[in-house]
């Protein structure tokens, strides 16, 4: 249950387990993952925290399989928690194209 849970989580952009409790409680969707049992948000903090590589490969996994079937195109993928500033100027945006060639030298 925990591995769905933290999977539907994460894929609908739910990442505090303070706010995957709180979804538990109020989401269908998610009362139907957990059988209509909240797991305490420290449950759900421990469960990640022991068992982030596991979950990591499991991600990795399902990015490789949804880009197998055409779901997905994971030619660049950047998974990163860093902060910084940007400009949202359509001069200071690239696309795909120009990050490679730029990448490239």
């Amino acid at each position: 249950m925990m591995v769905t849970l933290v999977l539907h989580a994460f894929a609908t952009r739910v990442r505090s387990s303070r706010a995957i409790e709180s979804h538990c409680r109020q989401d269908v969707a998610y009362r139907v993952i957990t059988g209509n049992v909240v797991p305490d948000h420290a449950t759900i903090a421990r469960f990640v925290v022991r068992h982030e590589q596991a979950l990591a490969d499991l991600f990795g996994e399902v990015l490789r399989l949804c880009g197998e079937a055409g779901l997905a195109k994971p030619e660049l993928i950047a998974i990163d928690g860093t902060r910084m500033a940007g400009s949202a100027n359509s001069d200071a945006t690239h696309d795909f194209g120009q990050i490679a060639r730029e990448n490239r030298g």
